[in-house]
């Protein structure tokens, strides 16, 4: 066994010691949470979630904290939420999910971007940071994106790799990259 094969070995336990202390700190805060092994969370003191929130294998909650992001950010899912598999939130700008919504798998919702203005800003300068405000009871299809400044009211449904940015109602539909929402249908 070579030098190269054990510090790879060190570097993955580390990994995995920090990975149990921040999933065991949300245990701690939350008994009801359900997290599958191979969910990544950094800065679990600034995620809050409602009883019986669901995180699936794979996924990733960051939120914010971080000196890049101004010391902002927080990440807070309501009450039975479903993160599925391999989806990724990064709340440096904020993200608010209302009770019942479900993220299809490999869904992102990420509130940090970089700006677009043009100019060789250096560092995180160029970055900007929106909040993000899904309602209850909505669907995030596989795939989707939701972007920094997103409102969507309840029961919004997205459809699978949509890309959305902006203010919606309740019960839209929205599909496409860029989003739209689908005209709604006389009952």
């Amino acid at each position: 066994m070579g030098w190269g094969f054990l510090r790879w070995l060190a570097q993955r336990k580390k990994e995995w010691r920090r990975y149990e202390r921040n999933v065991y700190t949300l245990f701690q805060r939350y008994p009801t949470l359900i997290v599958e092994p191979g969910v990544t969370v950094k800065s679990p003191q600034r995620i809050e979630l409602g009883p019986n929130v669901l995180i699936q294998t794979g996924s990733i909650l960051h939120g914010g904290g971080m000196a890049w992001s101004g010391g902002r950010g927080h990440i807070r899912l309501g009450e039975g939420v479903e993160v599925s598999p391999h989806c990724i939130l990064y709340g440096a700008g904020g993200i608010d999910i209302g009770d019942h919504t479900v993220l299809g798998p490999g869904a992102k919702i990420l509130s940090q971007s970089e700006a677009s203005t043009g100019s060789k800003l250096k560092g995180t300068d160029r970055l900007q940071f929106e909040p993000i405000t899904i309602g209850k009871g909505c669907y995030i299809g596989a795939g989707a994106i939701i972007l920094g400044g997103t409102e969507l009211g309840d029961e919004c449904i997205v459809g699978t790799g949509a890309v959305v940015k902006g203010k919606y109602p309740a019960h839209t539909t929205l599909i496409g990259n860029p989003a739209r929402p689908l005209p709604r249908i006389p009952t």
